[in-house]
């Protein structure tokens, strides 16, 4: 059993939209392959990207189907409400779900293709001429676009901030990966120094430095070091949580 919903502004895509489950598997440019995919298609001259989630556990399954949204409903769903807050992020298309005896299987996210220059992660650290330029105007999206709304992308990793260049030292930022968000009334400081925590572990000291001297300016915070503290101490959490779960994957193996 299929369900799926298809936004109106792509009613023209149902043909295409409808077979996705039939031809996923053996069409379209694979974009990304680890433990969900991502396959481009090329649909009369629109390219789009369509997100096959790998197929839950048992316990899951049955949370994703009476109890919880699927992954792909989720990013449906939060995409179309982050575009309305003016939240740049690939325009949602619709999303599609395989059932089995009433339990879902795989499920599947579609939206618009963005071409991008490169994400967060390609810039921190790099060469580019221009990088403490981006790296400050990404800050202040974050801040502005994001957290002073009340936005929380709780996998705000480099990878899933995609970078656009408009010229003249002016750049254009979108967020996917948007299945797990929060929507709070107001983000505080603290809380979104944490939030930006994800973006890299090969991030260096000049662009921390950059992320949180510029945030400060824009929190209203008189402490710059503060400010830095905080962020430091999320950051080092965070990679002590990451080697320790790689060091635990390790043993498990033996």
């Amino acid at each position: 059993m299929i369900t799926s919903v298809l936004s109106p502004e792509f009613a023209h895509l149902q043909p295409f939209f409808h077979s996705i489950c039939s031809k996923f598997d053996t069409e379209g440019e694979v974009i990304f392959s680890k433990r969900n995919q991502i396959k481009v298609f090329n649909i009369d001259g629109l390219k789009i990207s369509v997100k096959c989630f790998k197929v839950p556990n048992l316990f899951n399954r049955l949370v994703y189907s009476f109890f919880r949204a699927s992954k792909a409903e989720r990013s449906y769903r939060y995409g179309l409400l982050v575009a309305s807050l003016g939240i740049n992020t690939p325009s949602p298309i619709g999303y599609i779900e395989e059932k089995q005896f009433g339990i879902i299987r795989r499920s599947y996210y579609v939206c618009a293709y963005q071409p991008y220059r490169a994400t967060i992660t390609g810039i921190l650290g790099s060469n580019d001429t221009n990088r403490e330029t981006i790296i400050r105007e990404f800050t202040r999206f974050t801040f502005t676009k994001l957290h002073q709304q009340g936005v929380l992308h709780k996998d705000y990793s480099g990878g899933n901030i995609l970078v656009e260049d408009l010229g003249e030292d002016s750049y254009r930022f979108s967020i996917i990966d948007l299945n797990r968000m929060n929507f709070k009334k107001k983000v505080s400081t603290k809380q979104g120094l944490k939030n930006l925590r994800r973006l890299t572990l090969d991030i260096t000291v000049n662009d921390i430095v950059t992320i949180t001297s510029e945030y400060a300016a824009l929190a209203g915070n008189s402490n710059p070091k503060q400010t830095l503290f905080w962020f430091l101490k999320y950051h080092l959490d965070f990679v002590r949580f990451k080697n320790f779960k790689s060091w635990y994957k390790k043993f498990k193996r033996g």
